[in-house]
């Protein structure tokens, strides 16, 4: 039983383009796709948050897991390690650029599904404003933030499906 668990164990990575589960591959299978819509990316905290929504099927492009929120107080945490890799692959100097852009008049999305709290709001204002620089650039990039269905405070978590479809539709 030893044996079995930890090779499961080490067959289960994250990716490194989202950080979701991956098996036995460096890209997860949301990554790897060619029918998800490569310029909209979904920021979630945690990957149960990107699995709830896979679970709706309403959902069609790529998501980027944070790790956690923005703390203002501890500039080393995962969150804000994340972030760096998310602000390269946005402004394309990756090798793999998250979002492909058919040159300047290409739209990106940028949809901020954290949890309707403080936490998740000062998160999805802090990613804002990194973002400021990359549109100075040119990069046309559109943020938005999950509709309001979802009740203050609620963890995404253990939001059900009907909610979820709901919030990603009233999206603004």
């Amino acid at each position: 039983l030893a044996n079995t668990l930890k090779s499961v164990r080490d067959s289960i990575k994250l990716c490194k383009n989202c950080f979701l589960p991956a098996y036995d591959s460096p890209v997860c299978t949301i990554c790897i796709s060619p029918r998800r819509d490569k310029n909209t990316i979904c920021v979630v905290e945690k990957e149960t948050d990107a699995l709830n929504f896979e679970k709706t099927g309403q959902y069609q492009g790529h998501y980027f897991v944070l790790g956690g929120f923005i703390d203002p107080l501890n500039k080393e945490s995962i969150a804000y390690e994340r972030l760096k890799l998310l602000m390269e692959r946005l402004g394309n100097d990756h090798p793999s650029p998250l979002l492909r852009k058919e040159g300047k008049s290409a739209t990106c999305e940028v949809i901020f599904a954290l949890t309707p709290r403080r936490e998740g709001d000062f998160t999805s204002l802090y990613i804002e404003e990194q973002l400021k620089p990359l549109k100075e650039q040119g990069l046309k990039i559109k943020t938005t933030r999950l509709g309001r269905g979802l009740s203050s405070g609620a963890e995404l978590e253990y939001a059900d499906e009907e909610t979820l479809k709901n919030a990603l539709a009233g999206r603004s």
